[in-house]
């Protein structure tokens, strides 16, 4: 009899009456014993890799392996180094269940359009439930393939979606991709573990937002029986790939196997594209009742240390009915903020706003904007800022003491001082010459240091994805 996913973690006929833990013996079984039929027409079938294909994708692999550049690190170096590459042959299986794929014009579809310059071949799977999306493969782009698996349910996704990868991508025995990605640790990574067991493939694990959030589990009804499932894979995968660096320290702290095996993706800071974005909301027009508007990004209270915001703005707020905080923020993080709010005595003056995929518009609308954590998430934040001019208080630390001056291009302040950051406010509030000088000499140090080749960024980022061949 096949292992469990589940049973693995728990043993006991209680819980065998769990629809989720039935669900999940149920996938682990069918998985197992490759006991899928589906009758999806096969989109190509191009011969699948030769094993001397295979054996010349590891030792370019291996040849380049100590050449690797960091681009988060190299955004700021004098010169950013590019490693020449010979690999454009690799082909890539994504699974995901980010339905947005199947967008045309979506940002989560242009994450694949990128993917499509640095793979010969890319093939998508949806899993995504009926009524979700379009019911037809798509053919995105000339090496872009997007199949929604349109299941009867969201924990069937992960049988259709093993099925579609048979149907369409083996042939003769054998399997077209070179490496299997997963965007997250869930049902699409049970599907790529197994696919690459079968096929003797490389796996890689994405995480693009924290599970590890407390409230993670109140987010979906499912999502209890998903923490699970991230526990079986964490103990069987050997490359994972996160967003930030906040997500990589909260995955490492809770499974201490993966140190190792975890990196941040690179980024790529677009500034042409940010001075160029016009406002989609306009802080000024949405709050009429605030006449001096501070920003602040928010991962959490502790984590962006928002918390000292708070205590920094909060004499002023009371002070000046007129001056406004909004903080953009993930509403799973924002109750114990709402808590503190309450307490400081300032929830008329502070504003909660959640749609993130419009951070430019916010930094372009408000006054200033205020980021101290030093954290690696937050950097997008300061650049735009800095780029598009609206001025910053930053904490003396991570990339903002790297670039700025206190004083000249930015406020900088201790990351743990709320008072400092109170002081910095008023010079802002008082001195309009003041703002103006700031935001012209924190433009000119972004121009000068910030690396904008996007070629070397989808190098690096190809890079650090393809690692996982050498494991």
């Amino acid at each position: 009899m096949p292992k469990n996913i589940y049973t693995e973690e728990k043993n006991s006929e209680t819980d065998s009456l769990n629809p989720a833990h039935r669900a999940a013996k149920d996938i682990d079984d069918v998985l197992e014993d490759n006991i899928i039929d589906d009758d999806i027409v096969v989109v190509d079938e191009k011969l699948l890799n030769t094993q001397a294909e295979q054996k010349k994708i590891l030792e370019d692999k291996q040849a380049t392996k100590d050449a690797m550049v960091d681009a988060n690190e190299a955004i700021i170096a004098e010169q950013l180094i590019v490693q020449e590459s010979n690999r454009e042959h690799i082909r890539v299986l994504v699974l995901t269940r980010d339905t947005l794929v199947l967008r045309h014009g979506s940002v989560a579809q242009q994450r694949f359009l990128e993917y499509s310059r640095m793979f010969s071949e890319v093939h998508v799977i949806v899993l995504c439930s009926k009524g979700e999306s379009a019911n037809e493969p798509d053919r995105i782009e000339s090496n872009v393939w997007v199949y929604p698996t349109n299941s009867s349910s969201w924990w069937k996704s992960g049988f259709d979606a093993y099925g579609i990868a048979k149907k369409q991508l083996s042939f003769a025995g054998g399997f077209r991709v070179d490496l299997i990605i997963s965007e997250g640790p869930f049902e699409s990574a049970v599907v790529g573990h197994k696919l690459s067991k079968k096929y003797s493939r490389a796996f890689q694990v994405h995480v693009l937002k924290d599970f590890t959030n407390p409230n993670f589990k109140n987010i979906d009804s499912s999502n209890n029986y998903r923490l699970l499932i991230a526990n079986w894979i964490f103990r069987r995968v050997q490359s994972v790939r996160v967003i930030s660096e906040s997500v990589r320290e909260n995955i490492v702290g809770k499974y201490k196997n993966l140190d190792d095996i975890v990196e941040v993706l690179p980024r790529y800071y677009d500034l042409d594209g940010w001075r160029a974005q016009k406002p989609v909301v306009n802080l000024k027009e949405k709050y009429k009742n605030f006449k001096f508007i501070l920003l602040h990004n928010s991962f959490g209270a502790q984590i962006s240390k928002t918390d000292v915001v708070l205590r920094g703005v909060a004499r002023l707020l009371n002070q000046y009915p007129t001056i406004g905080l909004v903080i953009l923020i993930d509403k799973m993080n924002v109750r114990h903020l709402e808590d503190e709010v309450q307490v400081l005595g300032i929830q008329n003056s502070v504003v909660f706003e959640y749609e993130k995929l419009k951070f430019v518009s916010y930094i372009k609308t408000a006054n200033v904007v205020i980021q101290i954590s030093g954290l690696s998430d937050e950097d997008h934040m300061i650049l735009c800022s800095a780029d598009v001019g609206t001025p910053l208080i930053v904490g003396d630390i991570g990339i903002a003491k790297q670039l700025f001056v206190d004083g000249e291009s930015a406020f900088l302040c201790p990351n743990d001082n709320a008072t400092c950051i109170g002081e910095k406010i008023n010079k802002l509030l008082n001195g309009n010459q003041f703002r103006v000088e700031l935001s012209r000499y924190s433009k000119i140090v972004i121009t000068d240091r910030i690396e904008q080749d996007y070629g070397a960024y989808l190098e690096a980022y190809r890079d650090s994805i393809e690692m996982a061949l050498n494991v």
